[in-house]
């Protein structure tokens, strides 16, 4: 006999794996912790903390959907949750990054345009492809006698559009071709720190 859990879920093994691995990135930066925390709080800051704790939230809330049973109307709550914490996620990466690269170029203008409308795109267009993709969103009661979790039903793949705004997004935080703008101050200070 089949068991359903096995033939529509995540092995445990993989889930083990997923979280040994986050668990395993959280130790090693352990001393890149230490340095942010241990200046005055900045925006940067609750930017490095939210980057560096909510992918814990998202796949807490991830697992959960794959072990507790939960209604239809529950696993849509469960989803969009998880939708919108992802979404989140990757704007604060695509900031961080976009703040970087401003930084590198040291603050030139038409960079921070050009990012700067790249970014509101970007956003606009993963959150339209994020509602639009939980609109789409149907699921069937489960039978709990045999798993738990969500029984995804039909989706449409507008979440296929959020991905490939976020390619285009971070393949337009270029570096500069001149080598002296590498040395700036919060360069030589960043790469001066320990990883």
């Amino acid at each position: 006999m089949l068991d359903p859990y096995f033939d529509d879920r995540l092995p445990p093994s993989l889930v083990d794996a997923a979280r040994s691995l986050q668990s395993r990135s959280l130790g090693i930066s352990l001393p890149e912790v230490a340095f942010v925390w241990s200046r005055k709080r900045t925006f940067g800051t609750y930017l490095f903390a939210l980057n560096r704790y909510l992918p814990f939230v998202d796949l807490t809330l991830s697992l959960l959907a794959l072990v507790i049973f939960l209604s239809p109307e529950g696993c849509y709550r469960q989803y969009s949750a998880i939708a919108w914490l992802n979404t989140a996620g990757v704007t604060i990466s695509q900031v961080i990054l976009y703040l970087r690269t401003i930084a590198i170029w040291e603050r030139n203008r038409w960079v921070a345009i050009i990012l700067g409308t790249t970014f509101v795109t970007m956003l606009a267009t993963a959150v339209v492809a994020t509602k639009l993709m939980l609109k789409s969103l149907q699921f069937k009661p489960s039978d709990p006698d045999f798993f738990f979790g969500c029984d995804l039903v039909h989706t449409d793949l507008y979440i296929l559009v959020s991905f490939g705004a976020i390619f285009i997004s971070e393949t337009s935080a270029f570096e500069p071709q001149n080598p002296a703008l590498s040395h700036t101050p919060i360069l030589t200070t960043f790469s001066a720190q320990p990883s």
